[in-house]
């Protein structure tokens, strides 16, 4: 997976949606350090790529950039 920042994927928005739906996978760097993992729709619940937290649908709700 390659590593971009929250910038160059703003800057660049469209054509990094159009790797990821190309099946692309990127994490994002937050300016807080953390990462995301930005993955086609496709992979979301495959084999390939199984969610953390995939039994626990409130904690994704109340993830923030601020906690």
């Amino acid at each position: 997976m390659i590593e971009i920042t929250h910038e160059e994927f703003e800057n660049q928005y469209e054509e990094y949606l159009t790797k990821i739906e190309g099946g692309e996978q990127f994490l994002i760097r937050l300016p807080s350090g953390r990462c995301v993992a930005a993955v086609p729709q496709s992979a979301v619940g495959s084999s390939e790529y199984v969610h953390p937290w995939d039994k626990h649908w409130n904690a994704v709700d109340k993830l923030s950039e601020d906690t």
